[in-house]
């Protein structure tokens, strides 16, 4: 039996039956270098099983090491045979199986493999370099993240601190994160169809008497664009008097303030919100304001382009007399929503950007400066701030479908990493269902695996997602001059990205001619930046061409850049250029390039 004791690694030897030769020098008992005549079988650093002065009383075994350069074995340890004596020159050397052999295969496989078959979790832990601490593919992240006022970026990217620390080398981007909330999430929202009559509303609502400023906030999961108006909540007497916060027919967001019949002012984002995914939405509107930066729309925490349209004369908002209604323009018994919604909030003041990213991803208490109107929807239709108006629900409406934006555990994928003494920043893309809430964030760990347990996979969840449905025209264009047409921008956060769009594009001239178009994605609103982002069409005999030009390309941002999607001719005598997403509807989708 040979005694494997002293070996602990060089556990695979590398074997020749047909070595033979003979011992150039004597040797002593146990003597841990061997030379021989010639070594040349075996090459530099190959581990070696041999014995020497094979049958006969004498015969030993050991493990070695071929020498680099000499011909010789170092690192000898002798395992098996007559181990007391010494050998002499000359003698006989060679290369055949021992129970050394098999006991160091048997050893080897020990080490990652347990006597039932099983594999061991040390070596298998440190082939993947995982600590002893990780569970199932997460690794504990040893130190606190924390967020301050302006972490929310927007798109669902937020930049997170760790404080008196540089991190750059435990984290990285393409991992993933995994943290908790130290609050209880809600876990349930209404689900109104509009087939159905469903809404929720409160004749002669306390509290709500604002007339001049005022910001509506929801999270909607659309489930179809009904072809007619969906009012998501407002007090809006027919067309004549109130506020309204709703989407129009093809799921633009659009906010109004009504004073009189044909006197109010609304505004109107290009971008329509999609389908069958939780989208936070948010407007705002100043009536003593005219076109200025006063009137707002958020999707998902990125100020969008709108139009602004005034009608008559409107300074202030009349509330009247009319129910605050909830899915529905109750005074009309119209504007029904075929959606999912979750804390619709309603403020008497014009809210910042900031104070829309940093609250929209967390519940309210309901006692905050303005806020007159909360509805959790999380189980019921009730008001949770002072003003206490609680809604009743028609159509068998109710708030207990068990789906909601904010959840317990959120996963993000890293995108950057930076340091700055003391502390450094990691920024995180959430995707499509999770976020990072303005609150403490307890058990966080991290991952270098692609798919540790729980971690959402499906790369439509890790995406960017905009759709645009109405028509956007520039007449009598100028001959290869770019033109943002629409308010075709899209936010794209930090980190490297599949960027797509697809644009139905239409091009015109007054006599049939050379007819082109063309589209590309840029920093700027007038300039093409890289060729291999744009695309076009060309038809050498007609007077109106419509195309569908679609293009990907990645894109490597160190930090937050608007790109825009930019339209022009490259034909003179044109006289429109457009897109006609009302005939094809157009989108840019924009994919976390570490998947």
């Amino acid at each position: 039996m040979s005694d494997l004791s002293s070996v602990t690694d060089n556990y695979l030897p590398t074997a020749h039956e047909t070595f033979t030769d003979n011992l150039s020098s004597s040797i002593s008992a146990l003597a841990t270098t061997v030379p021989v005549n010639s070594a040349i079988e075996y090459a530099d650093g190959d581990t070696v099983v041999l014995t020497v002065d094979a049958g006969t009383a004498d015969e030993a075994t050991f493990v070695g090491k071929k020498d680099v350069g000499a011909d010789q074995f170092i690192e000898c340890i002798w395992t098996e045979g007559n181990l007391a004596v010494g050998h002499d020159s000359g003698a006989t050397i060679v290369d055949y199986d021992s129970a050394t052999h098999y006991n160091l295969i048997s050893e080897a496989i020990q080490l990652i493999m347990n006597q039932d078959g099983s594999l061991k979790d040390t070596p298998i832990r440190t082939a993947l370099g995982l600590s002893a601490a990780s569970t199932n593919g997460w690794e504990v992240f040893p130190y606190t993240f924390s967020v301050a006022s302006g972490y929310n970026t927007g798109n669902k990217s937020f930049d997170m601190t760790v404080a008196s620390q540089d991190v750059t080398s435990i984290l990285s981007p393409g991992m993933r994160l995994r943290l908790e909330r130290d609050t209880a999430a809600p876990t349930q929202c209404t689900d109104l169809e509009s087939g159905s009559s469903q809404y929720a509303s409160k004749s002669s609502p306390a509290g709500i008497t604002f007339t001049t400023t005022f910001t509506a906030e929801a999270w909607i999961k659309l489930e179809s664009y009904t072809g007619a108006t969906q009012m998501i909540i407002g007090r809006q007497n027919g067309s004549t008097q109130g506020f309204g916060f709703r989407l129009s027919a093809t799921g633009q967001v659009e906010a109004i303030g009504l004073r009189i019949a044909s006197n109010n002012k609304s505004i109107q984002s290009y971008q329509s919100i999609p389908l069958d995914k939780w989208v936070h939405i948010a407007a705002c509107i100043d009536m003593t304001a005219g076109d200025t930066s006063a009137q707002k729309i958020w999707i998902d925490g990125v100020e969008v382009p709108r139009v602004y349209t005034l009608t008559g004369t409107a300074t202030a908002l009349v509330q009247g007399t009319t129910e605050l209604s909830l899915g529905a323009r109750v005074s009309g018994v119209d504007m029904y929503t075929d959606a999912k919604l979750a804390d619709v909030r309603v403020w008497s003041a014009v809210r910042s950007a900031t104070e829309i990213q940093d609250n929209m991803n967390q519940a309210l208490a309901g006692t905050e400066t303005n806020l007159v109107a909360y509805f959790p929807l999380n189980g019921d239709f009730n008001d949770s701030t002072a003003n206490a108006n609680n809604l009743t629900a028609s159509g068998s409406a109710v708030a207990t479908d068990l789906d909601n934006p904010f959840s317990d555990t959120q996963y993000g994928i890293i995108t950057n990493v930076s340091y700055s003494s003391p502390n450094s920043t990691v920024t995180v893309f959430t995707g499509t269902d999770h976020m990072i809430p303005n609150m403490t964030l307890t058990s966080p760990f991290y991952s270098s695996q692609s798919v540790p347990f729980g971690f959402p996979r499906d790369s439509g969840r890790w995406e960017i997602y905009q759709v645009f449905q109405d028509r956007a025209n520039f007449a009598s264009p100028v001959q290869n001059t770019w033109y943002n047409l629409g308010g075709w921008r899209t936010l794209v956060p930090a980190g490297r990205w599949n960027f797509m769009y697809s644009a139905s594009v239409q091009s015109s001239r007054s006599v049939s001619g050379q007819v082109t178009g063309q589209i590309t994605t840029s920093t700027t609103t007038s300039a093409e930046d890289d060729l291999s982002r744009t695309t076009g069409f060309y038809n050498d005999l007609t007077t109106s061409q419509i195309a569908t030009l679609q293009n990907s390309f990645p894109l490597d941002l160190s930090t937050a850049t608007t790109m825009f999607t930019n339209i022009r001719t490259t034909t003179a005598s044109t006289s429109s250029i457009e897109y006609r997403s009302n005939f094809t509807p157009s989108y840019i989708k924009i994919i976390c390039a570490y998947l």
